[in-house]
């Protein structure tokens, strides 16, 4: 994820090589894209092997986790809409082409920056309880960035939009890492070899909720105005956020020692991954009759 949006944020600048409207930055676009497959073609590592992997419908993937399935839903909604709509709103409100790409990185560079410290903070307390400080956490600044946005053009602060700034990498910063912490807490309650369909689970609906998302968003901003497309991310984060709440009073918080990550150098030896006491025993292949022979 912070590979993701840092590079995402780097590419808003691109915006200012030419026109929006010119074919140019499409034909860039499409360079990026193919220098982007020689890194993967190049490799010589293997793809990551599953010794066992077991499906999981979506009706068992809610029942596992709910929180898992309603946040990826409705999270997908608002990604979708937060990256889709945000030059929509900018343009509205009178930002040059400079303005937008600025605000479009500092949307993805905050989200990348935030990836680390709200993923350290999940692993060492509830997740579903960081869920819930982050989706109101952003909530709340997308509340700030209204009021700022109302004052960037009042006399007395003239073309200020520094605090307008300063609220949309706040709440950036509390939004963006929700997904990655979603996908953690979904973990924490199946096993290992449920991991791959689980995800794939959680990416269906997330890819359903961003579907309707810009359709829902722009209904808000032509019914409120420009602004509607902050009380729509106030609205679904706040679904998040309540929903989570409701989870904690029914389940209370489990240990799962398959989701546990341990972080290994990639030049550890297989004795190394014996001595490890947080990694499970290596099972060696048996021998076939005819290599006994």
């Amino acid at each position: 994820m912070i590979v993701l949006y840092g590079s995402m944020a780097i590419g808003m600048f691109f915006l200012n090589f030419s026109k929006p409207e010119n074919f140019q930055p499409f034909i860039l676009v499409s360079l990026f894209m193919s220098l982007a497959l020689i890194p993967i073609l190049l490799t010589k590592r293997k793809a990551p092997t599953f010794k066992k992997i077991t499906s999981m419908s979506l009706k068992e993937l809610y029942k596992v986790s709910p929180l898992g399935m309603v946040g990826s839903l409705f999270y997908g909604t608002v990604q979708s809409a937060l990256f889709s709509l945000l030059a929509v709103y900018a343009a509205s409100m009178n930002f040059t082409i400079f303005e937008i790409s600025l605000v479009t990185f500092l949307l993805a560079i905050s989200g990348a920056v935030a990836q680390f410290p709200i993923g350290k903070l999940s692993d060492k307390f509830d997740r579903r309880l960081i869920i819930i400080y982050t989706t109101f956490g952003a909530a709340f600044f997308a509340v700030c960035a209204i009021f700022a946005s109302g004052t960037m053009y009042f006399p007395v602060y003239g073309t200020n939009k520094i605090w307008f700034y300063i609220f949309l990498i706040l709440f950036s910063f509390c939004s963006l890492p929700m997904f990655a912490i979603i996908f953690a807490h979904t973990n924490d309650f199946i096993p290992k070899e449920k991991f791959v369909a689980a995800g794939a689970g959680l990416q269906f609906a997330f890819g359903l909720g961003a579907i309707s998302g810009p359709f829902i968003c722009s209904i808000f901003m032509d019914i409120i105005g420009s602004n509607g497309y902050f009380i729509f991310l106030i609205i679904f984060h706040s679904l998040i956020g309540f929903f989570g709440i409701h989870r904690m009073k029914i389940r209370s918080t489990e240990d799962n020692p398959d989701s546990q990550f341990a972080a290994m150098p990639q030049t550890i030896t297989p004795t190394g991954m014996e001595l490890n006491p947080s990694t499970e025993p290596i099972e060696e292949p048996e021998p076939k009759k005819e290599e006994l022979q």
